[in-house]
Protein backbone atom coordinates (compact mmCIF):
# COMPACT_ATOMS: atom_id res chain seq x y z
CA UNK A 1 0.00 0.00 0.00
CA UNK A 2 2.91 2.35 0.70
CA UNK A 3 3.96 2.12 -2.97
CA UNK A 4 0.46 2.67 -4.38
CA UNK A 5 0.06 5.68 -6.63
CA UNK A 6 -3.55 6.09 -5.56
CA UNK A 7 -6.07 4.39 -3.30
CA UNK A 8 -9.48 4.84 -4.91
CA UNK A 9 -12.79 4.65 -3.13
CA UNK A 10 -16.33 4.99 -4.47
CA UNK A 11 -17.50 6.64 -1.23
CA UNK A 12 -16.55 10.04 0.18
CA UNK A 13 -17.21 8.70 3.67
CA UNK A 14 -14.77 5.84 3.12
CA UNK A 15 -12.06 8.24 1.98
CA UNK A 16 -12.54 10.25 5.18
CA UNK A 17 -12.34 7.08 7.28
CA UNK A 18 -9.18 5.89 5.48
CA UNK A 19 -7.56 9.31 5.84
CA UNK A 20 -8.08 9.18 9.60
CA UNK A 21 -6.47 5.73 9.63
CA UNK A 22 -3.65 6.20 7.11
CA UNK A 23 -2.88 9.86 7.71
CA UNK A 24 -3.12 13.05 5.62
CA UNK A 25 -0.31 12.05 3.25
CA UNK A 26 -2.04 8.88 2.03
CA UNK A 27 -2.74 8.99 -1.75
CA UNK A 28 -6.50 8.70 -1.37
CA UNK A 29 -9.01 9.65 -4.06
CA UNK A 30 -12.78 9.62 -4.18
CA UNK A 31 -14.04 8.67 -7.63
CA UNK A 32 -17.80 8.26 -7.99
CA UNK A 33 -18.70 5.08 -9.79
CA UNK A 34 -20.22 5.27 -13.28
CA UNK A 35 -22.73 3.58 -15.55
CA UNK A 36 -22.78 2.83 -19.26
CA UNK A 37 -25.53 5.19 -20.37
CA UNK A 38 -25.70 3.56 -23.80
CA UNK A 39 -26.20 0.02 -22.53
CA UNK A 40 -28.62 1.29 -19.89
CA UNK A 41 -30.93 3.72 -21.63
CA UNK A 42 -34.69 4.26 -21.29
CA UNK A 43 -36.93 1.92 -23.25
CA UNK A 44 -40.43 2.43 -24.56
CA UNK A 45 -42.03 -0.79 -23.35
CA UNK A 46 -44.46 -0.32 -20.45
CA UNK A 47 -43.49 -1.41 -16.95
CA UNK A 48 -45.42 -4.45 -15.75
CA UNK A 49 -44.01 -5.15 -12.27
CA UNK A 50 -44.77 -2.78 -9.42
CA UNK A 51 -41.51 -3.11 -7.47
CA UNK A 52 -38.20 -4.65 -8.58
CA UNK A 53 -35.05 -5.06 -6.51
CA UNK A 54 -31.75 -6.39 -7.89
CA UNK A 55 -28.46 -7.17 -6.21
CA UNK A 56 -26.08 -9.73 -4.77
CA UNK A 57 -24.41 -7.44 -2.26
CA UNK A 58 -24.31 -8.97 1.26
CA UNK A 59 -25.60 -5.72 2.77
CA UNK A 60 -28.85 -5.70 0.78
CA UNK A 61 -31.82 -5.63 3.13
CA UNK A 62 -34.12 -8.03 1.30
CA UNK A 63 -35.96 -8.94 4.53
CA UNK A 64 -37.13 -5.32 4.70
CA UNK A 65 -38.45 -5.62 1.16
CA UNK A 66 -40.24 -8.90 1.82
CA UNK A 67 -41.89 -7.33 4.86
CA UNK A 68 -43.06 -4.48 2.64
CA UNK A 69 -44.42 -7.03 0.14
CA UNK A 70 -46.33 -8.82 2.91
CA UNK A 71 -47.91 -5.49 3.87
CA UNK A 72 -49.01 -4.81 0.25
CA UNK A 73 -50.40 -8.06 -1.21
CA UNK A 74 -52.04 -6.11 -4.04
CA UNK A 75 -48.60 -5.21 -5.48
CA UNK A 76 -46.31 -7.39 -7.58
CA UNK A 77 -42.69 -7.63 -6.39
CA UNK A 78 -39.65 -9.17 -8.08
CA UNK A 79 -36.34 -9.80 -6.33
CA UNK A 80 -33.17 -10.74 -8.21
CA UNK A 81 -30.48 -11.88 -5.78
CA UNK A 82 -27.74 -14.42 -5.28
CA UNK A 83 -28.70 -18.04 -4.71
CA UNK A 84 -27.53 -17.82 -1.08
CA UNK A 85 -29.65 -14.73 -0.45
CA UNK A 86 -32.68 -16.40 -2.01
CA UNK A 87 -32.28 -19.42 0.25
CA UNK A 88 -32.02 -17.20 3.32
CA UNK A 89 -35.34 -15.47 2.66
CA UNK A 90 -37.47 -18.47 3.55
CA UNK A 91 -41.20 -18.49 2.87
CA UNK A 92 -42.34 -15.49 0.83
CA UNK A 93 -45.67 -13.85 0.11
CA UNK A 94 -47.39 -15.05 -3.10
CA UNK A 95 -46.87 -11.59 -4.63
CA UNK A 96 -43.05 -11.97 -4.62
CA UNK A 97 -41.24 -13.50 -7.61
CA UNK A 98 -37.63 -14.57 -7.10
CA UNK A 99 -34.71 -15.04 -9.51
CA UNK A 100 -31.01 -15.63 -8.97
CA UNK A 101 -27.77 -15.47 -10.93
CA UNK A 102 -29.15 -14.10 -14.19
CA UNK A 103 -27.22 -12.35 -16.98
CA UNK A 104 -26.56 -8.61 -17.10
CA UNK A 105 -28.92 -8.33 -20.07
CA UNK A 106 -31.65 -9.99 -18.04
CA UNK A 107 -30.90 -7.67 -15.12
CA UNK A 108 -31.46 -4.71 -17.42
CA UNK A 109 -34.75 -6.22 -18.61
CA UNK A 110 -35.95 -6.74 -15.03
CA UNK A 111 -35.13 -3.14 -14.15
CA UNK A 112 -36.85 -1.94 -17.31
CA UNK A 113 -39.99 -3.80 -16.27
CA UNK A 114 -40.22 -2.02 -12.90
CA UNK A 115 -42.62 0.77 -12.07
CA UNK A 116 -40.37 1.47 -9.07
CA UNK A 117 -36.88 0.15 -8.31
CA UNK A 118 -36.41 -0.52 -4.59
CA UNK A 119 -32.90 -0.82 -3.13
CA UNK A 120 -32.99 -1.29 0.63
CA UNK A 121 -29.47 -1.52 2.06
CA UNK A 122 -28.29 -2.09 5.62
CA UNK A 123 -26.18 0.71 7.04
CA UNK A 124 -22.55 0.38 5.90
CA UNK A 125 -19.54 2.47 4.88
CA UNK A 126 -18.82 1.07 1.43
CA UNK A 127 -20.60 1.37 -1.90
CA UNK A 128 -23.39 -1.19 -1.50
CA UNK A 129 -26.08 -1.03 -4.22
CA UNK A 130 -24.31 1.76 -6.09
CA UNK A 131 -24.03 -0.16 -9.38
CA UNK A 132 -27.72 -1.10 -9.50
CA UNK A 133 -28.73 2.38 -8.36
CA UNK A 134 -26.88 4.01 -11.26
CA UNK A 135 -28.19 1.44 -13.74
CA UNK A 136 -31.77 2.10 -12.68
CA UNK A 137 -31.25 5.86 -12.79
CA UNK A 138 -29.77 5.56 -16.29
CA UNK A 139 -32.94 3.71 -17.31
CA UNK A 140 -34.94 6.73 -16.04
CA UNK A 141 -36.56 4.64 -13.34
CA UNK A 142 -37.86 6.13 -10.09
CA UNK A 143 -35.64 4.64 -7.38
CA UNK A 144 -36.09 4.32 -3.64
CA UNK A 145 -32.73 3.66 -1.97
CA UNK A 146 -31.39 3.60 1.57
CA UNK A 147 -29.35 6.69 2.43
CA UNK A 148 -26.11 4.95 3.43
CA UNK A 149 -22.88 6.87 3.99
CA UNK A 150 -21.54 5.57 0.69
CA UNK A 151 -24.02 7.54 -1.42
CA UNK A 152 -24.99 10.37 0.93
CA UNK A 153 -22.40 12.66 -0.67
CA UNK A 154 -20.56 12.94 -3.95
CA UNK A 155 -23.21 11.47 -6.25
CA UNK A 156 -25.53 14.43 -6.59
CA UNK A 157 -28.48 12.53 -5.14
CA UNK A 158 -31.36 14.63 -3.84
CA UNK A 159 -34.41 13.20 -2.16
CA UNK A 160 -37.51 13.95 -4.18
CA UNK A 161 -35.47 15.40 -7.05
CA UNK A 162 -33.69 12.48 -8.76
CA UNK A 163 -34.43 9.62 -6.33
CA UNK A 164 -36.05 8.90 -2.97
CA UNK A 165 -33.62 8.55 -0.08
CA UNK A 166 -34.76 6.88 3.13
CA UNK A 167 -32.98 5.94 6.38
CA UNK A 168 -31.47 2.42 6.38
CA UNK A 169 -33.65 -0.14 8.13
CA UNK A 170 -36.74 2.09 8.28
CA UNK A 171 -39.43 -0.08 6.70
CA UNK A 172 -42.18 2.50 7.31
CA UNK A 173 -40.26 5.27 5.51
CA UNK A 174 -39.35 2.90 2.70
CA UNK A 175 -42.96 1.84 2.31
CA UNK A 176 -44.19 5.45 2.20
CA UNK A 177 -41.69 6.36 -0.50
CA UNK A 178 -42.55 3.34 -2.66
CA UNK A 179 -46.30 3.80 -2.34
CA UNK A 180 -46.08 7.52 -3.09
CA UNK A 181 -44.21 6.82 -6.32
CA UNK A 182 -46.65 4.09 -7.34
CA UNK A 183 -49.60 6.38 -6.67
CA UNK A 184 -48.15 9.41 -8.45
CA UNK A 185 -47.30 8.43 -12.01
CA UNK A 186 -46.38 11.95 -13.13
CA UNK A 187 -44.11 12.54 -10.15
CA UNK A 188 -42.47 9.14 -10.65
CA UNK A 189 -41.85 9.88 -14.33
CA UNK A 190 -40.34 13.26 -13.51
CA UNK A 191 -38.09 11.69 -10.88
CA UNK A 192 -36.87 9.15 -13.44
CA UNK A 193 -36.18 11.81 -16.05
CA UNK A 194 -34.07 13.81 -13.59
CA UNK A 195 -32.30 10.60 -12.55
CA UNK A 196 -31.28 9.98 -16.15
CA UNK A 197 -30.11 13.59 -16.49
CA UNK A 198 -27.97 13.18 -13.37
CA UNK A 199 -26.08 10.15 -14.66
CA UNK A 200 -25.65 11.64 -18.12
CA UNK A 201 -24.23 14.80 -16.61
CA UNK A 202 -21.87 13.45 -13.95
CA UNK A 203 -22.07 9.68 -13.43
CA UNK A 204 -21.34 8.18 -16.84
CA UNK A 205 -18.86 5.39 -17.47
CA UNK A 206 -16.80 7.76 -19.63
CA UNK A 207 -16.48 10.25 -16.77
CA UNK A 208 -15.51 7.44 -14.40
CA UNK A 209 -12.79 5.95 -16.62
CA UNK A 210 -11.42 9.41 -17.44
CA UNK A 211 -11.06 10.11 -13.73
CA UNK A 212 -9.11 6.87 -13.26
CA UNK A 213 -6.80 7.64 -16.18
CA UNK A 214 -6.10 11.09 -14.75
CA UNK A 215 -5.04 9.48 -11.48
CA UNK A 216 -2.68 7.14 -13.34
CA UNK A 217 -1.16 10.08 -15.22
CA UNK A 218 -0.13 11.93 -12.04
Amino acid sequence: MARARAIVSYAESEVAWLRDWLGPAAPLAFVPFGVDTQAFSPATQPADVDVVSVGADPRRDFPLLTELAARSPQLAFRIVASADQVRSLGQLSPNVAIESDISLEDVRDRLQAARVVALPVRDNSYSGATTTLLQAMALAKPVVVSRTDAIAGGYGLEDGVNCRLVPPGDVDAFERAVLELLAGADAATALGIRARETVERSLSWERYTTALWELLDL
